[in-house]
């Protein structure tokens, strides 16, 4: 079960790596730091604070792709916030886990 989820992560760290490069170092950065605060400090409140603090940019991102969908679907918007097609991850793990 271990090496299932396991494969799993590197699927998901390997479609980050290449379709959102910045998010990688963003999510990295964020549970390195979360990681270490919350040893130093003997406490899961640090890490807990820090995977908030990560899914900030994509709490933003999802607001402002509503913000630009009100007055119906604006393809340049989608385009400019960098929205991929449709099923993109969920195919991109299934081609990654059936290697």
């Amino acid at each position: 079960m271990a090496k299932a989820w396991g494969k799993v992560f590197m699927a998901v760290f390997s479609y980050l790596y290449k379709y959102r490069p910045y998010m990688t170092v963003w999510v990295i950065c964020c549970l390195g730091v979360g990681a270490y605060d919350s040893i130093k400090q003997h406490d899961i409140d640090a890490l807990l604070a820090y995977v908030i603090f990560m899914l900030v940019p994509t709490v933003i991102k999802k607001i402002l792709l509503t913000i630009s969908r009100i007055g119906g679907g604006n393809i340049y918007d989608e385009k400019l916030l960098g929205r991929g097609p449709r099923g993109r991850f969920i195919n991109y793990i299934n081609e990654y886990l059936d290697k």
